[in-house]
């Protein structure tokens, strides 16, 4: 007889290790799926920092632009924010725990968030 039981849980990151270390210490044998998420304050900073980069870039596009044609900004007349992207969960499937004395390393990685701006520039 197979007995399977199904639990669903948020934690921190720096905390993962151990809650894997307990479910395998309490008995589980197997953990099906372990995903990535980062919180709303994250991905809101994420976001920030994306369109002032875009913005950055867009701005640094158009001196280069009007440079080359002997032209100087004279005023940004509309900026348009267009869709900023959020990173997808990264799950990581079927892992198979062993019994041990060693902690479970679990290390988040990098996850990229974009944003797209135009500028409606007067020259």
């Amino acid at each position: 007889m197979r007995g399977r039981n199904t639990v669903q849980f948020e934690v921190p990151v720096d905390r993962a290790g151990e809650i894997l270390d307990l479910a395998v210490a309490s008995g589980a044998g197997q953990i099906q799926s372990v995903t990535f998420r980062p919180t709303e304050e994250v991905l809101e900073a994420g976001r920030k920092a994306a369109l002032e980069l875009a913005v950055a870039d867009a701005r640094s596009q158009a001196d280069v632009v009007l440079g080359a044609l002997n032209f100087q900004v004279q005023s940004i007349r509309n900026i348009q924010i267009g869709g900023s992207t959020a990173p997808e969960p990264v799950p990581f499937e079927g892992l198979a725990l062993a019994r041990s004395s060693a902690p479970t390393p679990v290390v988040g990685g990098e996850q990229t968030v974009s944003a797209q701006v135009t500028l409606a520039i007067s020259y």
